[in-house]
């Protein structure tokens, strides 16, 4: 399982693959959100509103697992509050 930082940029992933979204920030718990109207590329939640929100740093970086959907794509989504990296954010799934 690999590690996705998750107000990082840009990203590559595989079909169906599990990995965790990590956060440093030991303030924020930051919200991963859907871009738009365009397709979400995990496969959770299932329902809108499509949001997912990683825990703040505490004793160690805050976590939380998730998948890649199995259409591979150039797919978008946003992060926030991440004040020095901008949206939308980019995964490719081959």
């Amino acid at each position: 399982m690999a590690n996705v930082k998750a107000c990082g940029g840009n990203w590559n992933g595989v079909q169906d693959e599990s990995f965790t979204w990590t956060n440093d920030d030991t303030t924020n718990a930051v919200v991963i959100s859907q871009d738009g109207n365009n397709t979400w590329p995990f496969t959770t939640p299932t329902v809108l509103p499509f949001t997912l929100t990683v825990p703040r740093k505490t004793t160690s970086p805050g976590t939380l697992a998730c998948q890649l959907i199995s259409t591979p794509g150039t797919y978008t989504y946003n992060s926030a509050p991440c004040p020095t990296e901008g949206n939308p954010k980019t995964v490719i799934i081959s």
